[in-house]
């Protein structure tokens, strides 16, 4: 798959996040993506960014990007409580990570564009590692749902997932919801896509 010159220049490669042990019957994420190098191309695409310069109040968001992808280990590709399986039909790569300015808010905020899901939002009881802890915010059945409804609308085409901090997280609860939201958010597309290609 062919980016343009300029957007290519701006990502950082990322290791590919790893499965704990091997399991021919447990298929991950990890094993469905595909190198968007080598690929002609790909439905959807993770890309991090590790900044949190211009957060307001406790910082660690930085590291969000590598700590979501460590804890696509706890992913499968199958969900059956929406019966969709992302291994089939649905190409996906990891394009890791915009090479960010740390010192510079405006020059890192036009290599990205924003539009925000903040894991702030949702209840701190899910989400407690975040720059703004939120008691009362979404639980994770509404925020599933969302992200599901949001995904699955024609002209959705992107999702992005900011404030996870995983160095104040408690026991990578934050980042495990992370994914979970990205998974959702996957399977709405796939269901999306199906529907787009179907007629």
């Amino acid at each position: 798959m062919k980016l343009p010159k300029e957007i290519e220049k701006l990502l950082l490669p990322v290791a590919r996040p790893s499965n704990w042990v091997p399991d021919e019957y447990d298929v991950g994420v990890r094993d469905i993506m595909v190198d968007w190098q080598e690929a002609e191309s790909v439905d959807a695409g993770i890309v991090g960014v590790p900044f949190d310069t211009a957060v307001m109040g406790r910082r660690g968001c930085r590291f969000g990007p590598e700590s979501v992808r460590s804890a696509l280990v706890f992913s499968n590709v199958y969900d059956p409580s929406v019966d969709v399986d992302l291994s089939i039909g649905l190409s996906l790569t990891d394009f890791g990570n915009i090479d960010v300015l740390q010192t510079e808010v405006l020059g890192t905020h036009e290599r990205i564009e924003n539009v925000i899901t903040a894991i702030y939002g949702l209840d701190l009881s899910i989400a407690p590692g975040t720059c703004s802890p939120n008691p009362g915010g979404l639980t994770a059945y509404e925020s599933l749902e969302l992200v599901w409804q949001i995904g699955k609308h024609p002209l959705s085409r992107g999702m992005d997932l900011v404030e996870i901090a995983p160095s104040l997280d408690q026991g990578g609860v934050t980042s495990i919801m992370g994914v979970a939201l990205i998974m959702h958010y996957l399977g709405a597309t796939k269901v999306s896509l199906e529907k787009e290609r179907n007629g």
